[in-house]
């Protein structure tokens, strides 16, 4: 066979495997979560954030003035099918979501989960889409948070995400505005015993601090997109010049003891995102190729929700060969 038909059939071996391999990433998220909220899934209209994986024996209560409503079509993501869009400018304890004992009224943080989750090493991962990365107060727009002066939180804070932990004033920042157009992956490390944390955005890692300081937070309620209670979580006491989300949130997720590490970070981005990539550093599959130049024949390309983008490079000899594996 010739080379260039070699080359033919190996280029188009690649679009035959998306159907293979693209559906099974879509589904696989790393497993341990205990807490996970997806507005997709929560199809029941009854004015709760209801369809929860796990067993905290809690739910998210919506605000109804002003209202916080679930709403579809929001993403090109294959991973999210709905979310709930707030309305923003709340200084208060409304227009987000309060974390509440399942069913009914009565706030919570994860300080109160069976056996007090804030004790230990803890990943927790937001799937959001900001309206307004440029708001008015000192402290940004409340993303998450949990507890006060022992708390975390994540905040939305001019064109940057901010992973934020108090006591010991931790603080790691990321710019999203040129992500903002679409649905933003914020994950969150801390690490009890060491008292560090990571903050990843996208899939990648974009930096550490070692705020020290033991648990993560206390009995004051937590909130997504607004203030839980009277403190807000990561930054300390008081209202702490913040207010509530303008944008919309599709997915909570939390792992209790399990700091995820940054390739599994990576898969969850993966599976919401519809990507695969194909390179030879395994991260999500191999291409060998045996020829005697031993140069790959894929780098850096990836498939998307089914079409393929990037570049797929055909290096030195072509292969008689084509192996393409899934992590």
């Amino acid at each position: 066979m010739s080379r260039i038909a070699r080359c033919l059939i190996c280029f188009f071996a690649l679009f035959s495997l998306v159907a293979s391999i693209s559906s099974e990433a879509y589904a696989q998220v790393t497993s341990g979560f205990d807490f996970y909220a997806d507005a997709t899934l929560d199809v029941n209209a009854n004015g709760r954030w209801d369809e929860i994986t796990g067993i905290s024996g809690f739910d998210f209560l919506p605000d109804n003035s002003p209202a916080v409503t679930r709403v579809t079509g929001v993403s090109s993501l294959p991973g999210i099918g709905a979310a709930f869009n707030l309305p923003g400018g709340s200084t208060g304890n409304n227009a987000g979501l309060l974390l509440t004992i399942a069913g009914t009224s009565t706030q919570r943080s994860f300080h109160e989960a069976p056996g007090d989750w804030s004790n230990e090493d803890v990943t927790i991962e937001i799937w959001f889409k900001p309206d307004n990365l440029t708001p008015t107060p000192t402290n940004g727009q409340i993303l998450f948070e949990d507890g006060g002066g022992t708390g975390f939180g994540f905040f939305v804070d001019n064109n940057e995400l901010r992973l934020r932990k108090a006591g010991g004033g931790g603080n790691v920042a990321s710019n999203i505005a040129g992500i903002s157009g679409e649905f933003i992956q914020a994950v969150g490390t801390y690490d009890v015993s060491a008292g560090t944390m990571e903050l990843f955005v996208n899939g990648l890692t974009t930096g550490t601090d070692n705020p020290g300081g033991g648990d993560w937070s206390g009995g004051d309620a937590a909130g997504v997109g607004t203030r839980g209670d009277s403190n807000v979580g990561g930054i300390g006491s008081g209202q702490q010049s913040t207010e509530s989300l303008d944008g919309q949130v599709a997915i909570f997720r939390v792992y209790r003891n399990q700091i995820l590490t940054a390739e599994e970070v990576k898969k969850n981005f993966n599976a919401i995102a519809g990507k695969v990539f194909l390179d030879t550093t395994g991260d999500w599959g191999t291409a060998t190729n045996w020829d005697t130049d031993a140069e790959p024949i894929v780098t850096d390309s990836a498939f998307i929700g089914g079409g393929l983008t990037g570049t797929v490079t055909l290096a030195g000899e072509v292969a008689d060969n084509l192996t393409v594996g899934h992590n």
